[in-house]
């Protein structure tokens, strides 16, 4: 063979295993760009700038970064209408509904969208994206036109946003004990005292109150609602409500602490609750009175994870002494910070 066709023909050759090597890697590129299949794992369209008339239009689920770093499970949608969306758990796992969907995708059969996360067609117009909890831990749910969004918190305290609540302020003292004890005055001093030992941990807090008088003076309603106000203006990840507890019966004693299933963050509400009654009853050693679910209005947010700890009968002479006492309220204050960090870690 003459040597100039030779050459011609290893450059034509080369060329044409450059180009099969740039498409493998562009299929590779696009394989691994995509986080849902279609049941015969066909690869789906990449997400480019997508426009839509349609609401609810689902587009992906994708696992992204934040600024911090930590993990964002992206449900991604066009014109996503928050009404139409649904969060509760069932069965161990977090069950996010939308209904009036559109989507371009075969649904039928329940399929794997990522390694933590189902998706299964409802009826005609309906999907339900399922999540199992224990692999979530503690997380942040947003949701707007752009999709649902679920943060992953990641362990510890440092930069997480903590709202302390410290319960009533003036013209409202809260329950009073046999000698005058206030429990707007007590609250306040485990309140600050709490901010001080969670922000030496890296925590940023915030006090819906740091003085006598109550966030919204004139109305108890607008009260409570500007407190989830200043929570959710904050971007808090944990809000702790703070109070005494009161009864008729001057020998009733004891910790409880509540919680709201009925948000968002129901799972996560009772969790942070059942870790801080055990740390408060075992750390305080008064009568472990239990968790109780409640739909008090500073605990209604889907965007927080809340709990409401009654730190003891101020109508009670024992307790209302134990709260008087400088020690007691540093004591009650570590064993709150101490039950947070529990959260988080765990």
């Amino acid at each position: 063979m003459p040597q100039k066709l030779f050459n011609n023909k290893k450059k034509k050759l080369s060329r044409r295993t450059l180009f099969m090597v740039l498409a493998l890697l562009a299929t590779t590129v696009i394989f691994f760009l995509q986080s849902i299949s279609t049941p015969n794992n066909e690869p789906l369209p990449t997400l480019n700038a997508i426009q839509s008339n349609k609401h609810n239009h689902f587009i992906e689920f994708s696992t992204i970064n934040d600024a911090d770093n930590n993990r964002v499970l992206a449900f991604r949608f066009v014109n996503l209408e928050k009404e139409n969306v649904q969060m509760h758990t069932n069965d161990g796992k977090l069950q996010i509904s939308v209904t009036d969907v559109y989507h371009e995708y075969d649904f039928s059969q329940k399929t794997h969208v990522s390694d933590v996360a189902t998706v299964q067609q409802i009826g005609d117009d309906s999907i339900v994206f399922s999540l199992p909890l224990e692999r979530l831990g503690p997380y942040q749910v947003t949701i707007d036109e752009d999709g649902i969004f679920i943060k992953i918190l990641d362990w510890g305290l440092e930069g997480k946003k903590i709202v302390i609540d410290p319960g009533h302020g003036y013209p409202d003292g809260g329950a009073q004990g046999p000698t005058g004890t206030l429990e707007k005055d007590v609250v306040l001093d485990i309140s600050l005292k709490l901010k001080e030992i969670l922000e030496s941990k890296g925590a940023e807090v915030l006090l819906t109150r740091s003085d006598d008088y109550r966030p919204y003076p004139t109305s108890y309603v607008q009260d409570l609602w500007t407190r989830v106000e200043m929570a959710e203006d904050f971007g808090a990840h944990l809000f702790i409500s703070i109070h005494n507890n009161a009864s008729d019966i001057s020998s009733v004693q004891g910790i409880e602490t509540f919680y709201n299933p009925n948000v968002i963050q129901g799972h996560n509400n009772k969790k942070l609750a059942e870790v801080l009654q055990e740390q408060l009853s075992t750390d305080i050693e008064r009568r472990d009175r239990g968790i109780h679910p409640a739909n008090f209005t500073v605990l209604s947010s889907d965007q927080f994870i809340g709990a409401l700890v009654e730190l003891m009968f101020i109508t009670n002479p024992t307790e209302e002494l134990m709260l008087s006492n400088s020690d007691m309220i540093e004591k009650i204050a570590q064993s709150l910070a101490e039950g947070i960090e529990s959260f988080f870690a765990n």
